[in-house]
């Protein structure tokens, strides 16, 4: 089977991007030929594990002036190529959406909120919103009200755009033949927009899981991994450290805007946390392991609806447990009391209280790692995924012939 990738970036700082990386890598040991067209600026060379590359740096740009060409571009990718099946990632131009799925069967990974939230983390003044986008969307953003999903009131032709580009994209994507999708939580948003349950399958991220787990040194080091910024939660979190009756160390692994950055450590300082928090900057895949084994456990304050969550399980599968936000597809992965603890939305203070039960009691918390270990083990696997993602690739095919 030949395969054609398509995402708006290649390299591997993101979560969407390394899991490209590793599908690839995976389908080219079964035999599998990997086609991979991108956007953007970053190329990463991924020696023999791709048949070939393809960079349009305008592919998931929305204007109508590029249309054609973008058309006519993507039909020679086509011709040239002949892939058997398309398996679309972070792409939210119609324009695209409309060609791939004109010239062979698509299969989407939705691996976030993007094309069909405006504003991409379904947050509206601080509460979660569970609104399908409509003409809702577009009357609150010209009121203002604090909405601003697409550029606010003063700026009505960012709004139209917007709301353009939105609308075909809804209509367009309608044309994928599966959706695939990393949690409940999504395969629900995705029923709220309108597309068939029977045309979405959820199937979770995976991790490389270790032989074995090292053992908890009884250390107070909590850890935070990913991008630094408002949806995550980093400054709301930084309260509940005051809250902690246990001594502690708070190691931040991310990179973010450096203006929000420099709100953080401002933060950190104005609270006189200087010497328990550092951060400790972008951490690449292979020495965020020792990272891993080195906390007791992993937290994950987002305030938004995270799709999934793909640092929860890397943390799960080095025997750590998690204290999260209870909010999108966390409780995916994260049993409230068996693998770590859910906690309600932006309750800092029952936060800590969870924070505290785990620095305290070092059982506990090697039996929580301990099942968040086995359930990685079975639910977040590489096999596991890989088997799934080619019976859709495979059911896709049968019903095209």
């Amino acid at each position: 089977m030949k395969i054609l990738h398509v995402n708006n970036k290649f390299h591997f700082q993101g979560g969407s991007e390394q899991y490209l990386y590793e599908i690839c890598c995976e389908l080219n040991l079964l035999g599998h030929k990997n086609v991979v067209l991108y956007g953007g600026s970053y190329k990463t060379e991924h020696n023999n594990q791709i048949a070939a590359t393809y960079h349009i740096s305008y592919l998931d740009d929305f204007n109508t002036r590029l249309k054609q060409k973008l058309r006519g571009q993507i039909m020679s990718i086509m011709d040239r190529e002949n892939p058997d099946i398309i398996y679309l990632h972070n792409i939210c131009n119609p324009y695209l959406v409309q060609v791939l799925t004109e010239s062979r069967p698509v299969v989407k990974y939705v691996h976030d909120h993007e094309f069909y939230c405006a504003k991409k983390i379904r947050i509206v003044n601080d509460e979660l919103c569970s609104y399908v986008f409509s003409l809702h969307c577009i009357v609150n953003a010209f009121r203002g009200n604090g909405y601003k999903c697409m550029g606010g009131r003063s700026m009505p032709l960012t709004i139209a755009k917007t709301a353009k580009q939105m609308f075909m994209n809804s209509r367009v994507h309608h044309g994928i033949k599966q959706f695939i999708v990393a949690s409940d939580h999504m395969k629900r948003n995705l029923m709220k927009q309108g597309y068939p349950e029977g045309r979405i399958v959820i199937i979770p991220y995976f991790t490389a899981i270790p032989y074995d787990i090292v053992p908890d040194n009884g250390n107070s080091n909590i850890l935070f991994v990913g991008r630094l910024s408002p949806e995550k939660g980093l400054d709301i979190f930084l309260e509940s450290l005051l809250l902690l009756r246990h001594d502690f160390r708070f190691t931040v692994i991310g990179e973010g805007s450096p203006g929000y950055v420099s709100m953080l450590r401002a933060a950190v300082k104005k609270r006189g946390l200087e010497e328990k928090v550092e951060f400790a900057g972008w951490v690449g895949n292979r020495e965020l392991g020792s990272y891993y084994q080195g906390a007791a456990f992993l937290v994950v304050p987002s305030i938004w609806p995270e799709p999934f969550g793909i640092i929860g399980i890397e943390s799960m599968a080095h025997g750590r447990p998690a204290v999260a936000f209870n909010v999108g597809g966390i409780k995916g992965w994260l049993e409230d009391g068996k693998t770590g603890f859910l906690v309600e939305r932006n309750n800092i203070r029952e936060f800590a209280g969870r924070m505290d039960i785990l620095l305290m009691d070092k059982s506990l918390r090697q039996e929580l790692g301990r099942n968040a270990y086995e359930r990685s083990k079975t639910l977040f696997n590489k096999a596991v995924h890989i088997n799934n993602l080619m019976s859709v690739f495979t059911n896709v095919l049968k019903t095209e012939k």
